[in-house]
């Protein structure tokens, strides 16, 4: 592995366990068992290494929750695939899911532009769109809508961390939000 990769992996994991303000440089540099001058080749400040693992992850999470959807045939197909590539992921991922949790409601989040965050999940916005469009799902704020869509990922990978969901509880999950977005 090499030293930058070292670097992130080592600090996610400091950061998922004491927080970005509980993670001073030193314990970080002493984590990933590198020199001050190895961090600082690589990184300028703390604030760059969170915003690189930051990137990094959700870049990891989009080629993910997109492998299965090559074209739209159904939206709700589509919404199921992205649904479940995206909690098996974050179940998976455990690590790199708290981090984005801790990211998401930190100050860090504004120095990134609203724009590089929004962009990565476009294609969830836009089949929200879609079936909006074809008066499948209910029409109402397409922000709003993807943040119940998200909230609902989060809620079960959450508990999926207390209590291991199987996979037919996971589509039962599945359907219930689907429901809520159905309009009849």
């Amino acid at each position: 592995m090499d030293k930058k990769q070292q670097i992130i992996d080592e600090s996610l994991n400091v950061f998922v366990e004491y927080g970005f303000h509980g993670s001073p440089i030193t314990k970080l540099v002493k984590s990933a068992q590198v020199s001050n001058g190895t961090f600082f080749y690589y990184f300028k400040t703390k604030e760059d290494l969170i915003t690189a693992i930051y990137v990094s992850t959700k870049e990891e999470i989009h080629r993910h929750i997109l492998l299965d959807i090559n074209e739209v045939t159904s939206v709700k197909k589509s919404m199921r695939d992205l649904w479940m590539n995206w909690t098996k992921w974050g179940i998976a991922n455990k690590q790199k899911f708290m981090f984005l949790e801790i990211f998401s409601t930190s100050p860090y989040i504004n120095s990134l532009e609203k724009k590089e965050v929004a962009d990565t999940f476009i294609f969830i916005k836009e089949l929200l769109l879609k079936g909006i469009h074809d008066e499948i799902i209910i029409p109402m704020d397409v922000t709003l809508l993807s943040h119940l869509f998200y909230s609902s990922i989060r809620t079960t990978v959450m508990y999926h961390q207390v209590k291991p969901l199987s996979h037919e509880e996971m589509e039962t999950i599945f359907t219930i939000m689907w429901k809520s977005f159905v309009d009849l």
